[in-house]
């Protein structure tokens, strides 16, 4: 009997068989031609709130922290309080900016107080001492003492002392005392002291002060006023009012003052109207040469003396030459030249457009009128009014 039921169930049991076995071909067919999802995965489940660290792996990739900023790289306008304060120290000792061998504040720092330093520093500004071997650089102002071996350097104001045993140089305004082995500069706009250097000085800015050099003084701010002495001084200002000393004087502008050399020389060179630089000489000129390329007040004395314009006061030397519409006051040399004399010439040969005075000379002659046109001896003149001469 019962061998009877089970094969009254086997064929049924084989039917539903079969019906599962096509049931999972079919399944795997489609999974095969279906093209796969590119939607993304679903995000992770969150870990449990259970105080347990781990936590299953994500698929983002991992960032990376931010990269934190020093205040000092965003400038000097958001430095926070805490960063200004270490900014300033009242010492500083260092090898070679920025090995620092004691208290290093940085290229940004203020140093009130001593800043010492070996081979090489470099910060903002200086208020009190800074000395050391090689070069000293502070990017701003210094007001104080900035000593060194080799170089110093102020990129602001300077008021105090300067030495660099090579250069000395400052771009801003200042009053200093300022020595260079070589040379010594300023570059601001006005600045005034003493500068002495064994080579140059040079100056940038109006100065007002002392210049002493072994070899050139240089000025080509719009003014230079004061005393310089050295083998050559080149004024190339608008301007120059004081004492001049050496081999060659050179004004490009007008010259008040005394000119002492073998040469001195005041020549304008611009023609705009807006800007007159006539070379004009309100002074004395002393040396073998004296030129004035506008007019001439006060004395020329030399070998040779030359104004290109009108001449009040004195010319003095073995040749006199007044190449302006008048001559008022005295040529006195072996050779006189002027145009309109009013005073005297006194010499062996003595020429004049006109005269209203006297020619004392072996040769006298007057172009013009108020003279005899030619006289041995005295020649004296007598015309009158003002202008320029007509014979």
């Amino acid at each position: 009997m019962k061998r009877s039921v089970r094969s009254m169930f086997a064929p049924k049991r084989a039917v539903l068989c079969a019906c599962a076995l096509w049931a999972v071909l079919s399944g795997s067919r489609t999974a095969l031609a279906e093209p796969p999802d590119t939607a993304d995965p679903p995000d992770p489940p969150a870990a449990p709130d259970d105080g347990d660290d781990a936590s299953e792996p994500s698929n983002e990739p991992a960032r990376e922290p931010p990269t934190p900023v020093s205040a000092l790289e965003l400038g000097p306008h958001v430095v926070p309080d805490s960063e200004k304060r270490s900014g300033v120290t009242p010492f500083q000792l260092t090898l070679f900016a920025p090995v620092s061998l004691l208290f290093f504040a940085g290229p940004r720092a203020d140093i009130t107080g001593v800043d010492v330093f070996v081979v090489y520093e470099r910060v903002r500004r200086v208020y009190g001492l800074a000395a050391g071997v090689f070069y000293h650089r502070a990017d701003q102002d210094v007001a104080g003492l900035q000593i060194s071996g080799f170089f110093s350097y102020a990129g602001g104001s300077f008021r105090g002392l300067q030495v660099g045993g090579i250069s000395s140089r400052f771009d801003g305004d200042g009053v200093a005392l300022q020595i260079g082995g070589l040379k010594t500069a300023q570059a601001g706009v006005r600045s005034g002291g003493i500068q002495i250097a064994g080579l140059k000085n040079e100056t940038l800015a109006d100065f007002v002060g002392l210049r002493i050099a072994g070899l050139v003084n240089e000025a080509s701010g719009r003014s230079w006023g004061g005393l310089e002495a050295s083998v050559i001084n080149w004024n190339d200002t608008e301007e120059s009012v004081g004492l001049e000393a050496g081999f060659i004087n050179w004004n490009r502008g007008d010259f008040t003052g005394l000119s002492a050399g073998f040469a001195n020389m005041a020549f304008g060179t611009r023609s705009d109207p807006r800007f007159p630089i006539h070379g004009d000489v309100h002074g004395m000129q002393a040396g073998f040469m004296n030129w004035a390329m506008g007019s001439a007040t006060g004395a020329q004395i030399g070998t040779v003396n030359l104004a290109a314009k009108d001449v009040t006061g004195a010319q003095l030397g073995a040749a006199n030459i007044a190449m302006g519409d008048d001559m008022t006051g005295a040529q006195i040399g072996a050779a006189n030249f002027g145009g309109w004399v009013r005073g005297a010439q006194i010499g062996v040969f003595n020429w004049a457009e006109a005269v209203t005075g006297v020619q004392i000379g072996l040769v006298n002659i007057c172009t013009g009128r108020g003279a005899l046109p030619f006289m041995v001896g005295i020649n004296p003149g007598f015309a009158g009014s003002r202008g320029k001469a007509q014979p």
